[in-house]
């Protein structure tokens, strides 16, 4: 499967955070209610219906790490109490599609075959989950999408 490659521009989201470590369960489900219940205190949505899932702050020797359920903002938006701002920079990101039973196959594959044989490497910025309008989680066959950012190595 080969990706679309992009440039996007900067942008900000906000939301709500969960420190994660591989190998162990980790409850997305639970935290994306969060961020849908909570979803009206969030002010200057730029991108409405759609939502981020931002994983950032890798931890090589924890295997730790943020993942955040957000929405696009406005630069100047501030925070809402409990809920986090992050600054996303501009960057080149590979675009795979792929669904939620795929989802652990399509990582593998992205970085086990194609980002070692590829002229890319990871620009270790925040990689990026997109729900567009269109996804439903009550749907297998529903697709969405991972950015991995991108640097030609």
């Amino acid at each position: 499967m080969e990706p679309q490659i992009i440039q996007k521009e900067a942008f900000s989201v906000v939301g709500v955070k969960l420190h994660c470590f591989m190998g162990q369960p980790n409850d997305f489900s639970q935290l994306w209610g969060q961020l849908f219940g909570r979803m009206g205190e969030i002010e200057n949505i730029t991108e409405q219906g759609i939502s981020y899932g931002v994983m950032d702050a890798y931890d090589e020797s924890t295997g730790g790490w943020d993942y955040i359920a957000a929405f696009s903002v406005d630069a100047g938006t501030i925070a809402p109490e409990g809920m986090v701002k992050l600054d996303i920079p501009a960057a080149t990101y590979a675009v795979f599609s792929y669904t939620m039973p795929t989802i652990q196959e399509t990582y593998d594959m992205i970085y086990q075959q194609w980002l070692p044989q590829s002229v890319y490497e990871h620009a270790h910025t925040p990689e990026l989950e997109r729900y567009g309008m269109t996804f439903n989680p009550e749907d297998p066959n529903s697709q969405f999408e991972i950015y991995v950012p991108v640097t030609r190595k």
